[in-house]
């Protein structure tokens, strides 16, 4: 697992340098650490470029609250929302649709839909 993260973690680093051009390190709080596979904070770059300006207008009116380790390269939030947002956005149906690909089925769900 160690090799997986190694390798994972250098490779973010390298995408964080030559794709999205960002050369500064960001830090990791909890060890104020200098990390290569981090963002800058005040660079919210997470987000997939295809939808990254359409992502931050939406963001914003929405009652969500980003992790302190947002800004990692390996956030598991910023997956989700490269992964959902462009489905939630898509045909203007939000969650239902995104219930309805992942073929999602329950009592629990009726209340979100």
């Amino acid at each position: 697992m160690a090799d997986f993260q190694s390798r994972t973690k250098l490779r973010l680093a390298q995408y964080k340098r030559e794709v999205l051009n960002v050369h500064e390190d960001g830090i990791w709080l909890r060890t104020v650490n200098h990390t290569a596979h981090f963002a800058n904070r005040k660079a919210p770059v997470d987000i997939l470029s295809a939808f990254r300006d359409q992502f931050w207008t939406w963001f914003p009116q929405q009652n969500i609250r980003l992790h302190s380790d947002f800004h990692h390269l390996n956030s598991s939030q910023a997956l989700c929302f490269n992964l959902f947002f462009p489905l939630l956005m898509s045909d203007g149906e939000g969650l239902p649709s995104i219930v309805k690909i992942l073929g999602l089925t329950g009592p629990h769900l009726r209340r979100t839909l």
